[in-house]
């Protein structure tokens, strides 16, 4: 019996870090999710035709549009909604990745390259993160698992509009940007797994590739001693127009930083020990990630930045 309840308690604390709730999109989609290491994802592929600010991603069916559009754009494996949507999601172009306008749910975001890795890395140590390859030892295994990433082989839709691939490979956008190759052609990272490698692949992708999307929480999962650094900051007011006020009284040495939900940097700056007034008046209106840390820990927040 004491064994039993062993084997109980261990497996318990094993699965521990990987927990599911659910999350829902702007249309009414409802997505679980799953809790890996720090980080919380969308266990299912994004579904969403609209940004979450209420616009339209537009259904590009047509081959030559969906090839030569520089916009974001969106569209269902054999433009075939009724047969793929619910099990496989959409695909879009990286156009709609880097839409300011956020095509995730709200306090959701496309996940940046290093965000993939640090999920790749909890999963399989072996993988390399500096590879644009297949890299690691069983991450494709655990990609597939319905249990952790439940990573369905929706396949993909090509630069010049076909598809391709269904029910061998899965494809998914990274929101982090790749420089142009000898073409002049644009790219950006993508996460590759097929159905019977043990490896995850990062390779260049053209931007007007269609992709799948699995979004990642902002909120990071702090350990116990952020905990308690982030009861003792209070951040308002969130949205803010032009100024954000921080008050870390009972913290020092605080560094504050705010990025784009690409991961780009575009404001960092030290804290003093008490009320600080950040001017983000030249902040174009979105959201963007505020992170402040000191020499131990993290905090991460979203910030809604608005226009009026």
């Amino acid at each position: 019996m004491k064994k039993t309840l062993l084997l109980i308690a261990l497996i318990a604390l094993l699965t521990a870090n990987i927990q599911a709730q659910t999350v829902t999109d702007i249309d009414g989609n409802i997505y679980k999710t799953v809790k890996i290491g720090s980080q919380v994802w969308m266990k299912e592929n994004l579904k969403t035709t609209h940004y979450s600010n209420g616009h339209l991603i537009p259904k590009v069916t047509i081959d030559t549009l969906w090839a030569n559009t520089n916009k974001g754009a969106m569209c269902y494996y054999n433009n075939d909604s009724l047969k793929y949507a619910r099990a496989y999601g959409a695909l879009y172009n990286w156009y709609a990745v880097e839409d300011n306008r956020n095509i995730c749910p709200i306090s959701w975001h496309v996940p940046s390259h290093s965000e993939w890795n640090v999920m790749e890395k909890y999963l399989d140590n072996t993988v390399d993160t500096s590879l644009i390859q297949n890299t690691g030892t069983d991450i494709g295994f655990k990609i597939r698992d319905t249990a952790i990433f439940a990573g369905l082989y929706g396949g993909y839709r090509n630069n010049i509009g076909q598809y391709k691939l269904k029910e061998t490979d899965a494809f998914w956008w990274s929101a982090t940007a790749s420089t142009p190759n000898l073409y002049s052609l644009r790219h950006s990272i993508g996460i590759f797994a097929g159905s019977t490698l043990p490896q995850i692949g990062r390779f260049e992708m053209f931007i007007n590739n269609g992709y799948s999307i699995r979004c990642i929480s902002d909120s990071i999962f702090p350990l116990a001693v952020e905990n308690k650094i982030e009861k003792q900051i209070q951040i308002y007011p969130n949205p803010a127009i032009n100024s954000l006020f921080i008050n870390c009284s009972s913290n020092q040495g605080l560094s504050m930083s705010i990025n784009t939900l690409l991961g780009e940097n575009i404001l960092q700056r030290k804290l003093i020990n008490g009320l600080n007034e950040v001017d983000i008046s030249s902040l174009t209106p979105g959201i963007y990630i505020i992170q402040l840390s000191d020499n131990e820990s993290t905090i991460t927040k979203k910030l809604i930045k608005n226009s009026k």
